[in-house]
């Protein structure tokens, strides 16, 4: 996968798209120095003052021109002691090398064919191939040809393409551990769907949202480090209905709704946002009434979010060939 340049960052980054990076520059980057001096007065005493004479004595004679530099006789040589001679100019230094940006746009299909990898969990899977479908149809539609990745197959599609890595009850810390086992059985992926986080909340918790966040973002930096030529785009999780997690005493409701507050405010200060790594808030546009079991969207809601994935794809994706 070849390298490509900075990617803009309009819709995700308040600075922007982790381009190049629409990221502000340091503080302090950029510093203007004080002038010394500042504006002070007018240089100089008034025409009044003559220095102390109040008499009429004539003004002191101006001094004389200084000598002039020597310069190249009329043979072109140097007026110098070393007459006939010319000092070589030193070869001025190379002018540096533009610094290329990463990305622009974020992905580039070097085969033609745009390779996704849907990674996720059974909301991955969806109903009768979920939003897959909307995504391989909404990019076909465009005039890209899409190829769905993954280890897995769905019969149960409305697509032809039926490969996708959806693994039903699969938590961050699973995922994590077989993810690399996964990637090595598919061609290399120019964006990777990512959903996760639905079972870690759902029945069996032990941790709290900040703790699933930091297992989370340590997957998105293995997934940019084994795949620098993907763009890795990150869904906020779904809602879930209410109900009493006992191994924590919380509400799933309320932790879903934490947990992607985190992301959202978490996500935009990774290194790579806007150029590798980007943000598809499916939290924001889905309710609790779009689920058929409190957890898993209907088919309707599917193409819902289907519609969220292609809006972020269409930034960061080129022209269709």
């Amino acid at each position: 996968m070849r390298k490509r340049q900075a990617f803009l960052g309009a819709l995700f980054l308040g600075a922007g798209l982790w381009g190049g990076c629409n990221r502000p520059a340091d503080e302090g980057y950029y510093t203007i120095s004080p002038t010394e001096g500042g504006s002070g007065g007018s240089k100089g005493s008034s025409s009044s003052d003559n220095g102390g004479n109040d008499d009429d004595s004539p003004p002191p004679e101006p001094a004389p021109a200084p000598t002039p530099t020597p310069q190249e006789s009329d043979g072109g040589t140097a007026s110098t002691d070393d007459a006939g001679t010319t000092e070589p100019e030193p070869n001025p230094e190379p002018e540096p090398e533009p610094v290329v940006p990463d990305y622009e746009p974020a992905v580039i299909m070097d085969d033609g064919v745009l390779d996704i990898w849907t990674l996720g969990d059974s909301i991955t899977v969806g109903v009768n191939g979920g939003f897959r479908n909307d995504i391989y149809n909404l990019l076909t539609n465009d005039g890209y040809k899409v190829d769905l990745l993954g280890t897995l197959k769905d019969d149960s599609a409305e697509i032809d393409d039926i490969d996708h890595e959806g693994h039903t009850a699969y938590t961050f810390e699973k995922t994590r551990a077989d993810m690399d086992g996964w990637l090595a059985q598919v061609h290399r992926p120019d964006v990777v769907l990512l959903y996760l986080g639905a079972n870690d909340f759902a029945w069996w918790t032990n941790l709290q949202p900040a703790d699933h966040l930091v297992t989370m973002m340590d997957l998105i930096d293995h997934l940019v480090t084994t795949l620098p030529g993907a763009a890795i785009v990150v869904a906020t999780l779904t809602p879930q209905s209410s109900e009493i997690v006992e191994s924590v005493h919380r509400n799933r409701t309320d932790m879903v709704k934490e947990f992607d507050d985190l992301l959202r405010v978490e996500l935009p200060k990774h290194p790579e946002y806007g150029e590798h790594v980007f943000m598809a808030d499916l939290g924001a546009h889905i309710l609790v009434t779009d689920l058929y079991d409190g957890i898993h969207p209907t088919r309707e809601a599917h193409k819902e979010i289907g519609q969220v994935w292609y809006e972020v794809m269409k930034e960061i994706l080129p022209p269709a060939p």
